[in-house]
């Protein structure tokens, strides 16, 4: 069977108890998106199954808000009388939704704050910032959730599967040789072997396929709330789409930069090309959009002009317009470098994104200039998302 006909097979002709399938292709459909710089090996791409739970958590998010959330498969009775779960995670993200409500600084929850709670886990200075009990909880629903990645992994494709579509996850370490992994996976972690032939297909079909996930998941959920209170495709399409508009502040990077600017040192806006030399004079700009990327990845932020950035607003950069940044960006990560703090944040978030990238060669701020341009302009053309 083709890449595409097991990928239809499995979103119209799967058996389905849950919308495990929808989320595990979605995820897919979004790391891959979001890693065009990753080209399969001939095996094929290891992607690791905690990735892959912390786009579950965005996901499901929205439907464990409530007294009972929004069902996300059948309930019935298990063979001791107890009543089934419809996903098995739901009292554990409830707990991390509950955590999260319960800080001052986490305001009134909205759909899609799933997305910054993961992007706040990512990072260590982040981290640290949260309560221990949010940290606890996102801990406790994370692992839990990494175990139920892999039911629709095991059971995708016709007649229920049992590893038909996909192998049965190993160890990093494990996986055959021609196996490339995605940056940020390490060789303990427990990953899923996307073949070649279906990498590919994400690649090159992925933004429809996501876009055919969702609509599916939207379907299935309200064919499900017959059973429970009614809610129609429209409201749930809503809910999985929702995307963070809004960010923490950025105190710790702000801190850094504003410490290289008391030593003198100056800054220019990649956008308008204004000196910056003082506190007053930017913002810390998301070079790809926090609605597209919802991280504080170091590599993604530079110091912009307040005019500049809310002319760019939610857009990605065109083209054009990124090459003509690159110098500008290339300086602002020189400059970054000079700073202990950031200089360890900096190669951390590099590291995770692009693995190949070596930090002892000359030129290392322009290479890294390069790749985030292409990277950057890849996934605006991937999403078809709108240019600034």
């Amino acid at each position: 069977m083709s890449s595409i006909a097991e990928i239809r097979s499995i979103l119209k002709y799967d058996k389905k108890q849950t919308t495990y399938k929808h989320a595990l292709l979605r995820a897919l459909c979004d790391i891959v998106l979001m890693n065009p710089q990753v080209e399969p090996g001939p095996i094929g791409v290891a992607v690791p199954l905690r990735l892959m739970a912390e786009r579950w958590i965005a996901y499901y998010w929205p439907f464990v808000t409530g007294a009972e959330g929004i069902l996300q498969g059948g309930t019935g009775t298990t063979v001791t009388g107890k009543r089934r779960a419809d996903i098995a995670f739901r009292r554990e993200l409830t707990s991390l939704r509950a955590a999260w409500d319960a800080d001052d600084e986490g305001g009134e929850t909205r759909p899609e704050h799933g997305h910054v709670v993961v992007s706040l886990m990512a990072r260590a200075t982040s981290r640290q910032s949260l309560p221990a009990a949010i940290v606890g909880a996102y801990e406790t629903a994370l692992r839990k959730v990494t175990q139920a990645v892999e039911y629709p992994i095991r059971h995708a494709g016709p007649g229920g599967g049992d590893w038909s579509v996909f192998p049965r996850p190993a160890k990093l370490a494990e996986m055959p040789r021609g196996t490339r992994p995605v940056p940020s996976a390490r060789p303990n972690d427990k990953c899923l072997l996307v073949r070649k032939g279906l990498w590919e297909l994400f690649q090159d079909m992925g933004h429809w396929i996501e876009a055919l996930c969702v609509h599916e998941w939207a379907v299935f959920t309200e064919h499900l709330s017959h059973q429970h209170h009614r809610i129609r495709a429209g409201e749930v399409f809503s809910l999985l789409l929702a995307r963070p508009e809004e960010r923490r502040v950025l105190s710790w990077e702000r801190r850094g930069i504003d410490r290289l600017l008391a030593d003198g040192v100056v800054f220019v806006c990649p956008w308008s090309k204004k000196r910056i030399v003082s506190p007053e004079d930017y913002d810390l700009d998301h070079v790809l959009p926090f609605s597209v990327y919802p991280t504080n990845e170091l590599w993604n932020l530079v110091p912009a002009d307040s005019g500049s950035n809310r002319e760019k607003t939610n857009m990605v950069p065109s083209l054009a317009r990124l090459k003509k940044a690159k110098k500008p960006m290339a300086d602002t990560f020189a400059k970054y470098l000079e700073d202990s703090q950031l200089r360890g944040v900096l190669e951390a978030d590099v590291l995770s994104r692009f693995a190949s990238m070596d930090f002892t060669v000359t030129g290392f701020p322009e290479q890294l200039a390069e790749a985030v341009t292409l990277m950057i302009d890849r996934v605006g053309e991937a999403r078809n998302l709108p240019r600034y």
